[in-house]
């Protein structure tokens, strides 16, 4: 088998920072160390070993999409750019969103998938709302491989009523939601007094003001209340 030279640190440095292998910090203090002459045993060690997982990676080539370009513990790949560089992106600062446009056919569902499944194998918590049912057929071998729990919740699971003071006095809990409800759907305030008023009658009638929840209104019923109600037409219209 034919040895190849071992390069100098400063290539592999280089090598190195160019696919943001070095971003971390314990990439950062090898980098000082070469360039201010006081590296030892360790920095030799660990930049000859990150310099020969970049070699495994440049022989896999593209057939390994997943492959994270920069030794952190939040990233994920997004992708390369026109000049060659991976692009990745730090979940730490996910809280802002992000959004795939493109046309038909194009790959925005394998896109995304290429995200979750990066997720799923750092063992990231999300949800995904896949209305198709083909994103799970994808995700339920992938998340099983990696021993991820994944749990499918059908549309029935994740309704929710909000009339229903769940642990909560009745009285205490519609001080929190009618106010609620008005600043949503935007209610002016003979309208907001108007769905006060007929949430306390319907929770009267069906005996949630004495701890009965077993019959607790819904939003549908308020709507039907509305329309059968005599109040002032302009509050009801509003609120319907």
């Amino acid at each position: 088998m034919t040895q190849h030279p071992q390069p100098e640190p400063i290539e592999m440095i280089l090598a190195l920072d160019h696919r943001g292998m070095l971003d971390d910090d314990v990439g950062q203090s090898i980098r000082v160390a070469f360039l201010s002459g006081y590296a030892q045993g360790f920095d030799h060690e660990e930049l000859l070993r990150r310099y020969k997982k970049l070699g495994r990676s440049e022989q896999l080539g593209d057939v390994c999409p997943f492959r994270n370009p920069r030794l952190s513990d939040h990233g994920i790949c997004l992708g390369r750019s026109p000049s060659g560089r991976w692009l990745h992106h730090d979940l730490t600062m996910s809280a802002t969103h992000m959004a795939c446009v493109g046309s038909t056919g194009s790959g925005k569902t394998s896109a995304i998938l290429w995200l979750l499944t990066q997720m799923i194998m750092q063992g990231i918590g999300l949800f995904s709302f896949d209305l198709h049912k083909h994103d799970l057929r994808c995700l339920l071998p992938i998340a099983k491989r990696c021993g991820r729990a994944l749990s499918v919740l059908t549309h029935r699971d994740l309704r929710w009523n909000i009339l229903e003071p769940d642990g909560v006095d009745p009285r205490q809990h519609l001080q929190t939601v009618i106010p609620l409800l008005a600043r949503i759907l935007r209610l002016p305030d003979r309208a907001s007094m108007l769905l006060r008023q007929i949430v306390y009658e319907l929770y009267a009638q069906a005996g949630v003001l004495d701890g009965r929840l077993d019959r607790c209104p819904t939003l549908f019923h308020v709507y039907e209340h509305a329309r059968s109600s005599s109040a002032n037409a302009a509050a009801r219209d509003a609120l319907l």
